[in-house]
């Protein structure tokens, strides 16, 4: 999404959007969805086995028509639709160019993409989430945007399953930003289509994001 929002020249094999919905997606509403004529033009057939539970829904490998630099062939594709966090902003509409004209979908704000990228680099440490946090700060996040980054941060963290209660953020920061240091500088992970910047760059925003990151991680609040 960055790539094809934001101008970032990082490429990804994901692609994630947004729908506010107030109840859970269901799999058979997917399978209709990916069963009509329109569709049967580029999905040849669906899995057999579907991951589901009260939060989430997978479809791990959808066939697909492809048509590469050699010709057709075709790939699988994983449809990954989870409800568990509720957005803390409304999704916006994006506008993404293909050859066939543009496509108009909803995807999370900036400012919510940027704080579940914290919470991503704070899981896993990867030189790709490095870049992607210098690209939001450095070209993408207004200052509107860096001003809700406590909060937001606050939240995704508060939801991360993969972090414990209790968990000292800021040397867990530090931690991740040597091991992204290590993968940047062996190009681990990046595939851009542009020069990759200075770790020196990428450091000063690491940096300005760890500002934003609370010491511990909070237990979401209950409502009464």
């Amino acid at each position: 999404m960055m790539h094809l929002v934001d101008g970032s020249a990082r490429l990804s094999r994901d692609l994630d959007g947004a729908i506010a919905s107030g109840k859970p997606v269901r799999r058979a509403w997917v399978a209709e969805a990916l069963s009509t004529d329109a569709a049967r033009k580029v999905v040849l057939s669906l899995p057999r086995i579907v991951n589901e539970n009260a939060k989430s829904l997978v479809f791990p490998e959808v066939i697909c028509h492809s048509l590469n630099r050699r010709g057709h062939a075709t790939v699988g594709v994983s449809f990954s639709i989870n409800w568990d966090d509720p957005l803390l902003e409304p999704p916006i509409p994006a506008t993404i160019q293909l050859p066939t004209g543009g496509v108009q979908i909803p995807v999370l704000s900036r400012a919510e993409r940027a704080s579940e990228k914290v919470r991503t680099f704070l899981i896993r440490g990867e030189a790709r989430d490095a870049y992607d946090l210098q690209h939001y700060g450095a070209r993408t996040l207004s200052a509107a945007d860096w001003k809700k980054q406590p909060r937001f941060i606050r939240h995704k963290l508060a939801h991360a399953v993969d972090l414990p209660q209790g968990a000292d953020l800021h040397q867990l920061w530090d931690t991740q930003t040597e091991l992204a240091r290590e993968a940047y500088e062996r190009d681990e992970g990046l595939v851009l289509r542009a020069p990759k910047p200075l770790w020196s760059d990428v450091l000063v925003q690491l940096r300005r994001f760890k500002g934003s990151v609370p010491p511990h991680v909070q237990a979401p609040r209950t409502r009464r």
